[in-house]
This record gives structure tokens, C-alpha cells and sequence, in this order.
């Protein structure tokens, strides 16, 4: 792991004046594949009971037989050891519109981008799931989805956007999703992550085998059920879509570097490697745009939990909303939000379109190279007169 941000920090770092990162991706690829040959972790492909493998990395209470799992935090709740993974369903956070697009589509037996299917911008939260890649209803709340201790389908919250964080919390009991009260295991690192790490290395290298692909990228995709990736394919008929967000990437496998990208993406989505990997890879500036989320058609009621029965509405004013509401049959429970100057959110087309929250839009402007790096604290210079500030922050 400390190679390979070492490496692709000073590739995609020209501000250092350091062009020896290849030395350390060799390294990562010799580390990484030590680990693959000499040692036996393995890629869990077993089922907890009726919860499939990729899930139950989340959601077991003993983390310490899985074949994957090189460091995780064990939880116990008679040892009152406990965390707070409920809060991460409806709370302050949720899943962008961004990474959801990132899951790929099955069809016809191949792996294909969501962004080739007609319209895709235009599906709601319940259109969005059919052919996924299954690791996207593992991480975003799948409409339908009933809390244990509820007989309702759990109702998302649009005002942060609709696409809830389910990872982590799928199984919580109901005495779990109280803050602090979770006993779930979490995994630290996995050895999905060590896969991922040769995978990335080969590819900014400009090593990457199909060998090497099945023995890493299909290792994972083999897991859920994703039909394998092809080299030839990635090269011959890269994405341009990941291209574009990656502009900067230097390899002569530029496909293959980019659906790497993707595929770390998906896999360790919420387990807190994203920040870091934007950090090494030059690409803070996604960071400006404000981050989008279900996309809404227009004012009117709808139904977000799938059952065919309107949740939520839209509508600029109470009272046209009241006026939608009154049509239904009398009990129906709608969640009202309103779109005007006051909201909090807003559609990215005014009258329709995806979500976004009104205090993200052009907040802030990312400094390059700046903000790649952190300044001293004034304490410690005041402190200590022989340390001298971060260049980057003098």
C-alpha cells in the first residue's frame, strides 16, 4: 500500500521533481505478489447462511476465519465494544450519483458501462438497479429494502440525495441501529485490496497481462457473478468516460489503468480509500463539482420504495403539493419537499432533473498543487524553530 501511493503520487506529482515512481510500483507489484503466491488468503466466495459472500465481509459478528480478511476490528457487544455503522443509512451521508454510474451493466452475458444504456440518465432510484453488477445493492440501499424490527420499506432521504449507504449496515438487528450500539466486525484490510494493489501497479507500469487480470480484477468480478474484463477489450475499446475523468493518466495501457481505477472504485467503495487515491492519482479537481443524486423528472408524487405507492412529492409550494397529496387516499404518507429559494436542495435542470445540495454547488475551488498536502501547525512552528513551513502553504 505504501509503495504503490509512493509511486503514483510522484508519477502524478510533477511539482516534486521526482520522476522515479516506477521503482516503487515495482515494488508494489513484488509485494503484492509475494503475498498472492506465498501466502494463503483467498478471495471469500463462501455465503454466511442466506447472505452472499461479498456482503457478509460487511455484516458478520466473526471476521477472524474469512479467508480474506488480513486485519479487521472485532466487535463484541457483551464486551460492550461497539460502533456506529447504523448511522451511516439516512443520516448526514450518502452514495453520489457518480459511483452508482460506475456499477457496470450485465447484459448478454458481457459487463458493460450503465452510461451505453438508452436513458440511463433518466432512471429513477427504482430503475437503476436492474443488471447491476449485485456489489451496487450491496453498498446502495435497494428500494424494497424493510429494516429488521419494521414491517415498511425504509424510505431514503432525498434531501441527501436518495441513494442511501447500505454497506455495512444491511443486517444490523434492530437493537443495532440506535448511534454506538453496532457489533458488527469491519474489515481493515482485505485481501481484495492486495489484488487490486498488483492490478493497478502492472497497469501503470504497462505490464498488465490477461494472466494477470484473471488472477486479480476476475478474482472479484467471479465473486458477484460480473462476467470476466478482457485486456484486448479495455485497450482496444477503452471508456471514454473514465478517460475523460482521468485525463492525466500515463501509461501505454491507459484502458487498462482506468477500468483498474473502476474496479477499485466498486470494491472497496466506503471503506475509505477514495480520498487518498484522488490525492496520489492527481485528481483533486473532481472535488469541485458538486456531488449529484437520484434524478427526479419533474414536480409530482413518487414512489421510492417500490411498492407502487407514492412516498415523496416534489413541488415548489405547500400548497400545490397539499392539492397532490389531497388526491390520495386518505392516510397515504408522503414526505413533502419543497424546491424554492429557501430549500435546501435543488434539481440540476430547475423544474427536473438530479439532486444536489444548494450548499455544495461552486463551494469551493480546488488549489493546485495546494491542497494536495497539508501545512504545518502554527503551534508546532511556534514551538519548534527548526521546523520551516510546507512550501506549498508559506
Amino acid at each position: 500500500r505504501i509503495a504503490l501511493n509512493e509511486g503514483t503520487f510522484r508519477k502524478y506529482h510533477p511539482e516534486l521533481g521526482l520522476d522515479d515512481g516506477d521503482k516503487f510500483l515495482e515494488i508494489a507489484v513484488q509485494a503484492s505478489q509475494r503475498l498472492m503466491d506465498e501466502y494463503k488468503y483467498s478471495i471469500s466466495t463462501t455465503a454466511s447462511g442466506s447472505t452472499p459472500p461479498y456482503r457478509a465481509l460487511f455484516s458478520s459478528y466473526d471476521l477472524s476465519a474469512n479467508p480474506e480478511i488480513i486485519l479487521y476490528a472485532d466487535y463484541d457487544k457483551a464486551l460492550g465494544r461497539l460502533h456506529g455503522a447504523g448511522s451511516l443509512l439516512n443520516y448526514n451521508n450518502s452514495i453520489s450519483r457518480s459511483l452508482m454510474e460506475d456499477y457496470l451493466v450485465i447484459k448478454d452475458g458481457k459487463a458493460i458501462p450503465f452510461y451505453n444504456i438508452p436513458d440511463y440518465e433518466k432512471m429513477t432510484v427504482t430503475e437503476i438497479f436492474a443488471d447491476r453488477d449485485p456489489r451496487m445493492e450491496e453498498t446502495i440501499m435497494k428500494p424494497g429494502y424493510i429494516k429488521d424490527g419494521s414491517t415498511k420499506p425504509f424510505r431514503q432521504n432525498m434531501e441527501l440525495g436518495g441513494y442511501g449507504q447500505i454497506k455495512f449496515c444491511h443486517d444490523l438487528s434492530y437493537d443495532q441501529w440506535e448511534w454506538g450500539k453496532a457489533y458488527n466486525d469491519l474489515p481493515i484490510i482485505r485481501y481484495a485490496s492486495i489484488l487490486l494493489i498488483n492490478a493497478e501497479a502492472k497497469a501503470e507500469l504497462g505490464q498488465l497481462t490477461q494472466a494477470d487480470i484473471d488472477n486479480t480484477i476476475n478474482q472479484l468480478r467471479r465473486r458477484v457473478g460480473v462476467p470476466d474484463a478482457k485486456l484486448s477489450e479495455w485497450l482496444s475499446n477503452s471508456d471514454q468516460v473514465q478517460i475523460a475523468r482521468y485525463p492525466n493518466v500515463s501509461s501505454s495501457q491507459i484502458g487498462a489503468v482506468v477500468e483498474v481505477r473502476r474496479e477499485r472504485r466498486i470494491e472497496l467503495a466506503c471503506e475509505g480509500v477514495r480520498y487518498n487515491d484522488l490525492m496520489r492519482w492527481g485528481c483533486g479537481k473532481l472535488m469541485e463539482v458538486a456531488p449529484q443524486g437520484a434524478y427526479i423528472p419533474g414536480y409530482g408524487l413518487y414512489d421510492i420504495t417500490g411498492d407502487d405507492v407514492p412516498d415523496i412529492c416534489f413541488f415548489p409550494t405547500k400548497e400545490e403539493a397539499d392539492a397532490a397529496i389531497a388526491t390520495l387516499p386518505e392516510g397515504t404518507d408522503i414526505t413533502t419537499y419543497l424546491l424554492n429559494s429557501a430549500s435546501t436542495i435543488s434539481l440540476t435542470e430547475g423544474d427536473k432533473g438530479h439532486i444536489r445540495r444548494v450548499s455544495q454547488i461552486n463551494a469551493w475551488t480546488w488549489v493546485a498543487p495546494k491542497y494536495y498536502y497539508t501545512p504545518m501547525s502554527r503551534t508546532d512552528l511556534n514551538v519548534n524553530n527548526n521546523l520551516v513551513q510546507n512550501p506549498f502553504w508559506q
